[in-house]
């Protein structure tokens, strides 16, 4: 049965203007083009996840250099995986009528090349700075991040890819803050925090993100969720499996973990909404899908500054 909701990638797309891209650009605004490119939000939730595995691992550990070095060589690794995606999304960014800068010509990519060159040496060093083990999970966050962007199957074309890519990349982070606190053993806390908000972006974040992404996705040979099922029953799959997540996360931190039980309220609200978010747009006949994911990302960022206190 086909959906019959209509989507972005059945109504006409107006691409992003494509400005000339620049013969040069100065350093501190290539910068400031590439942290936009890499998106603020996103970045802020990475640098967040950081703080939370080492403030669960041991508080006294964010007065260490090693954490500040930890912090700049994962701003670092993370600002380059998002920059690197936007070189091979060029097309599909422009059919989704994206305003980043590489998109519209404002970064020129060569430019772009060169400062995640300097960003990856940057990063690496820090890494160094702080363990051995810190430079293997810099080393494994980088060659997942390139993974999904550019074989020649990249990670991103595929569901059971984007689940991968998500969980990995949220537990990997956790875990470097983790490592940057030297708080020994890992105490059970952090690991049950860990794991459900790494799910929560692999799971929920690979069916709600790509909602708005259907006519660029579609044009590039991706096989995201929409596109396999259809927007309306992707809709209703996420809808589904947000009240699942949110219910038995729940269960489980008070089983395991009553310590997080604000953060766990705030996974829970915030399912619910997205849930009934979900619900509400499959009924609508035009829906752009960007509502989902930004109560996606508000549920990340109030569970990750619940577990804070």
């Amino acid at each position: 049965m086909t959906s019959n909701i209509v989507t972005p990638s059945q109504r006409a797309v107006t691409p992003a203007t494509h400005e000339p891209a620049s013969a040069h650009v100065s350093g501190g605004r290539a910068l400031f083009l590439l942290l936009s490119e890499a998106r603020w939000t996103v970045q802020g939730m990475y640098a967040l996840r950081f703080v939370v595995g080492a403030v669960l691992a041991d508080v006294t550990g964010l007065l260490s250099w090693q954490f500040l070095a930890g912090l700049v060589s994962w701003t670092c690794v993370c600002v380059v995986i998002y920059a690197l995606n936007g070189v091979p999304d060029v097309r599909g960014d422009r059919l989704n009528g994206s305003t980043r800068p590489i998109a519209t010509g404002a970064l020129p990519i060569r430019t772009a090349w060169q400062l995640i060159v300097w960003l990856t040496m940057l990063g690496l060093g820090s890494a160094a700075l702080v363990s051995k083990a810190m430079v293997l999970a810099y080393m494994l966050m980088f060659v997942i991040g390139w993974a999904y962007s550019f074989p020649g199957r990249p990670l991103k074309n595929s569901v059971p890819g984007l689940v991968f890519t998500g969980t990995s990349l949220g537990a990997l982070t956790y875990l470097a803050g983790w490592l940057t606190a030297h708080g020994g053993t890992p105490p059970v806390e952090l690991v049950v925090f860990a794991v459900g908000m790494s799910l929560w972006m692999g799971l929920i974040g690979s069916a709600t993100k790509d909602l708005k992404d259907v006519p660029g996705d579609l044009a590039t040979g991706r096989r995201t969720l929409p596109i396999i099922v259809g927007a309306r029953r992707a809709m209703g799959i996420a809808a589904i499996l947000s009240l699942i997540f949110g219910v038995a996360f729940s269960v489980v931190v008070a089983v395991t973990a009553p310590a997080l039980i604000v953060p766990s309220l705030s996974v829970l609200a915030g399912t619910l909404v997205l849930t009934a978010t979900l619900l509400v747009a499959r009924r609508r006949t035009v829906d752009d899908g960007r509502g989902p994911y930004r109560i996606y990302m508000i549920t990340q960022y109030a569970a990750n500054f619940a577990a804070l206190t």
